[in-house]
């Protein structure tokens, strides 16, 4: 397959409209996105061959007809449709390509030993990725919800409807009710290339009898005929990173990027930095099995574990995580959170400032004043 042809498998054209910022409008019908649409007029589709289209039946498609994800880039870019092609490429996180079909390695020789890689895991089940995005509708036509998810965690309400409105987090029916979702995501390809696909998603569900929130994964093997392992919520360029920051949860890493600054309406991602969320305290190993073929070179790591005896885990025993982070990075830092008990609770208390946090890796050598990473 060519780059451009793994690009639209990695990031189908819905996916590809909710990282833009118009999941809205990723639908079999909706208004269209192009023109001053006063009725449905726009529609995405997947056709017999696989393929997702958009059509504007208003005229906004190229030559009049259906088109696919490079046509809509180019269309909401005003680029040709090559430079759209590139675009894709590097949105889907593919090698960065001077054309269409022939990719650049960005790889270079480790000094550590490569493992094999863990076996593919299966495409996520058409109705496990239909309730997915059928949540990012729901929550995207809710504003009222952003409110209550910024309350919940502490954020400013623009950072949550940033969050929504990007299709970054979803609300997806799970036995009746509803609550909050991340999309789980797969590394794979040839090192130097990796490629992420989505495979599921981890949902927050309610328990019985008033029992507390607890996380489960779609698909499972008693729906869906087979499961997902425990693979991070991560940001960034995992192979091109000179910085990784490893917290515990989705929740706790996207509070770090609030603090610092990175995203956001007015966020700036430092482009050498790949930060990464470990579902539950014992999702270091899922996380170190599926990534360790794709370890960067040289890179530096910041872990922030939670202040509790999971966490204590991380870094205070002989076969640690830290210490399989020692084996992999050239440095490794641990900074605990008390005397609070993850990130989310000092960011509460504390509303951290990006001077705070760039002051944090500096104080550390990992970053300097100036938010750039230390070769």
């Amino acid at each position: 397959m060519s780059p451009l042809e793994v690009a639209k498998a990695a990031l189908p054209l819905p996916q590809l409209m909710e990282r833009l910022g118009l999941g809205q409008h990723a639908k079999r019908s909706a208004r269209c996105c192009f023109h001053d649409d006063h009725s449905n007029s726009f529609s995405v589709f997947e056709g017999p061959d696989g393929a997702w289209r958009w059509n504007c039946f208003a005229g906004c498609t190229p030559n009049g007809k259906p088109g696919d994800a490079a046509d809509f880039i180019a269309k909401l870019e005003n680029i040709t449709v090559g430079d759209a092609c590139r675009r894709l490429i590097e949105l889907a996180g593919i090698a960065k390509a001077s054309g269409c079909s022939q990719p650049r390695s960005l790889g270079r020789a480790r000094p550590h030993k490569i493992e094999e890689r863990p076996p593919r895991i299966p495409c996520m089940p058409d109705s496990v990725a239909a309730a997915w995005r059928e949540g990012v509708e729901y929550l995207q036509a809710r504003a009222v919800i952003s409110a209550r998810l910024a309350a919940s965690r502490g954020w400013p309400v623009e950072f949550a409807q940033h969050l929504i409105l990007c299709g970054g987090v979803a609300l997806p029916l799970h036995n009746g009710r509803r609550d909050v979702a991340f999309q789980v995501i797969a590394p794979e390809g040839e090192r130097g290339a990796m490629t992420t696909r989505p495979v599921g998603y981890h949902v927050r569900v309610p328990g019985k009898s008033g029992e507390k929130l607890s996380w489960r994964y779609r698909p499972t093997e008693r729906h869906d005929g087979h499961g997902i392992p425990s693979l991070p919520y991560f940001l960034g360029d995992f192979e091109k990173a000179k910085l990784l920051i490893i917290a515990e949860g989705q929740w706790d890493i996207l509070t770090f990027c609030l603090a610092a600054g990175w995203i956001g309406d007015r966020g700036l991602w430092p482009e050498a930095v790949g930060v990464v969320g470990i579902r539950g305290a014992s999702g270091t190993e899922a996380f170190l099995r599926h990534y360790r073929p794709y370890w960067p070179t040289g890179v530096e790591c910041l872990v922030l574990p939670d202040g509790d005896p999971p966490g204590e885990k991380w870094y205070k025993h002989e076969r640690s995580f830290a210490s399989e982070l020692l084996k992999l990075c050239r440095k490794v830092a641990v900074v605990t959170c008390e005397p609070h008990k993850d990130l989310n609770d000092m960011y509460r208390a504390e509303k951290p400032t990006p001077d705070a946090i760039r002051d944090l890796l500096a104080a550390h050598g990992m970053m300097s004043a100036e938010s750039e990473v230390i070769a």
